[in-house]
């Protein structure tokens, strides 16, 4: 378990999703948190979590500019 994916790393790689699935806001909220905090690298998340880079910045954005609305 890597400890700068936090606790919830193992339950969230359980969730990864195909393409075209749509992902519960609760694992788009921490993998955008992930991605804002900076001490995992872009490409670790996608690797992890099986999705795009253009997606992880996309929530990453939404998170920065709308919070936890």
């Amino acid at each position: 378990k890597d400890k700068n994916l936090g606790d919830n790393s193992l339950k969230l790689e359980r969730l990864k999703m195909s393409r075209n699935k749509k992902w519960p806001a609760s694992v788009k909220f921490e993998i955008a948190l992930l991605a804002a905090k900076g001490e995992v690298t872009l490409n670790e998340i996608c690797k992890r979590y099986e999705v795009s880079p253009s997606q992880v910045s996309a929530w990453k954005k939404e998170l920065l500019e709308r919070g936890t609305q």
